[in-house]
């Protein structure tokens, strides 16, 4: 066994876990044009909601958004800090999410992510519990009525760390890598908007946000998600995160649309203090991904909407290619 690209693999999963637990938090149902202005319009679409950028919308107070998500990745090989991609044997990792989202107060929403993670590289596999994100979220500004200026929300996320991250086993070839060990408390502000185009039954749709998390400090004790050996024994300093991504959604009929998601990550590198064998830090990084889906729905409270999302470059991170099915229901 090469223990060096056993602490890649896990680097990988640990990728995997961070990106899903930044991009997912506030997904969620498209709220209505008459439930935020009480003005209905017989065209206006039923709209999930693209795959990742989260709504301008904080979910009412008195409602509740539950959200089961499906996620199948590969991470087939990684770039180099020349932005040149390698190929490696591939790694699988499938995540189970319930996005809960409720409104708490008068403008101000909860979401709560639990989650599932199952990996397995090279016959081994690996099932349990991954972090727990949770986001407090707050409207600033309600949008208008068929208009391209858009609603505004901040939020403020803290992750649970209750997924395995260190004391791994070096036989299950890093598929036990599923937490963080990081609060990695984070910051965001999200805009969207929804407007008719002319007086057809088209609707154009857009998002746009960003948002920075902090990579708190972790003990570490063993081979783990950052890398190391099993007698690693020190403090691992994650990388701060910056992340921006916009959406476009369409509709082709009343039910029946199209959305496409463009995300950036900059990872800052990751720091290490303490004693180690195998490398436990990681150098900064960047990642290109896109996310086209196809979504329909039942009625204004239900739909589904599944895609792909993958990465079209980056520096120093792992490629990847997901699989994404999910099912909104709002009440």
């Amino acid at each position: 066994m090469n223990p060096v690209l056993n602490s890649n693999n896990r680097h990988k999963a640990a990728l995997a876990i961070v990106l899903l637990g930044l991009t997912f938090l506030e997904k969620g149902h498209t709220i209505s044009v008459e439930e935020h202005y009480g003005n209905k319009n017989s065209l206006e679409p039923w709209f999930t909601g693209p795959l990742l950028a989260p709504s301008g919308h904080v979910v009412p107070f008195g409602h509740i958004n539950v959200e089961p998500y499906e996620y199948y990745t590969v991470i087939p090989g990684k770039y180099d800090s020349n932005w040149k991609y390698h190929s490696q044997e591939n790694y699988y990792t499938a995540v189970t999410q319930i996005v809960l989202q409720t409104g708490i107060y008068k403008n101000v929403g909860i979401t709560i992510i639990p989650q599932l993670v199952s990996n397995s590289h090279k016959g081994k596999r690996y099932f349990g519990f991954g972090d727990l994100p949770v986001k407090i979220s707050v409207q600033l500004r309600e949008g208008k009525i068929n208009s391209w200026a858009p609603a505004m929300r901040i939020g403020a996320q803290v992750n649970f760390p209750v997924g395995s991250y260190d004391g791994l086993d070096p036989n299950n070839l890093a598929t036990d890598s599923l937490g963080t060990g990081s609060w990695l408390p984070n910051i965001g502000i999200v805009l969207s908007a929804i407007k008719q185009l002319g007086e057809s039954i088209h609707f154009l749709g857009y998002r746009f946000y960003s948002s920075f998390t902090v990579g708190t400090a972790t003990s570490v004790n063993g081979a783990n998600v950052y890398g190391g050996d099993v007698n690693t024994k020190g403090t691992v300093f994650p990388g701060n995160i910056f992340q921006i991504g916009a959406s476009v959604e369409a509709n082709f009929t009343k039910r029946f649309g199209f959305a496409m998601d463009m995300v950036y990550n900059h990872f800052n590198k990751t720091r290490f203090t303490g004693k180690t064998i195998v490398p436990n830090t990681q150098p900064s990084a960047e990642l290109f991904s896109i996310a086209p889906a196809l979504e329909y729905n039942w009625s204004e409270n239900i739909g589904i909407i599944a895609g792909t999302w993958f990465t079209v470059m980056g520096r120093n991170s792992s490629s990847f290619n997901s699989a994404v099915i999910a099912i909104n229901i709002y009440n």
